[in-house]
């Protein structure tokens, strides 16, 4: 239906004929004996509901409640099965995220030093493949500028190519976005599952599907901003 179209990628007429265990697994990341576990269980008469890493079309995953029922066709008396999915990704990223960040704060209450704290932000969040970027303001608060970033050459490359800007040296005005002052001026963790609009906001001269290009390169989907408050309980 429209909404598996959606929250899938596949076309309807794209789906016709398939297995819907391929369609959940073309990355080849969910494991042949999960799979043949749900069909043991179902095939059986049981009603499944568990959680699943499904990816998308595009190669994006989410990950969903998976509910499976069977019935009994009373027409041809054939059994079948209706599969609901309950997209809980964007529940299951916060979760994770924050149990990441606060074991990084736990570790930070040991560290005397900014280079060991960025060492410590690096080194986590690699192991959890979730790229980081540590800005500091100029020296009157007006900008944001990278100190700190995890992409790798080919993405900074790209970066300068759709923009005509060095990551390095590129500033964010903060006055560009509500969500700038809220993490530095209200001292507010903000979560964000449209990075694309984000960029878009900081870079309006660039078109918004240059920018989606740039994402997906990077595959970015989510991403969270805190601020970093230093012992004299600034933000820096």
């Amino acid at each position: 239906n429209p909404a598996f179209t959606k929250l899938t990628g596949w076309q309807i007429e794209e789906t016709a004929g398939r297995k819907i265990f391929d369609l959940m697994n073309i990355d080849g990341t969910i494991e042949a004996s999960f799979i043949q576990s749900i069909r043991d269980m179902i095939s059986g008469g049981g009603v499944l509901q568990t959680e699943i890493r499904w990816s998308r079309k595009d190669g994006i995953y989410f990950i969903c409640e998976l509910t499976i029922t069977p019935f009994t066709d009373n027409k041809t008396w054939n059994k079948r099965y209706v599969f609901v999915y309950d997209d809980l990704t964007k529940r299951k990223e916060k979760e994770n995220l924050v149990a990441i960040l606060n074991k990084i704060f736990l570790s930070l209450q040991q560290v005397t030093s900014l280079e060991k704290s960025f060492t410590i932000f690096r080194d986590e969040l690699l192991q959890n493949n979730i790229h980081s970027i540590i800005y500091l303001t100029d020296k009157d608060e007006n900008y944001l500028v990278p100190h700190y970033f995890s992409f790798d050459k080919k993405i900074l490359e790209q970066f300068a190519a759709i923009t005509g800007e060095r990551f390095d040296t590129f500033q964010i005005p903060i006055g560009v976005s509500d969500k700038y002052k809220k993490i530095l001026q209200e001292r507010q963790t903000v979560f964000s599952h449209d990075v694309s609009g984000d960029l878009i906001q900081i870079l309006p001269a660039i078109s918004p599907e240059m920018i989606r290009i740039l994402i997906r390169s990077g595959k970015v989907q989510h991403s969270i901003s805190a601020p970093i408050i230093n012992r004299e309980n600034k933000v820096f």
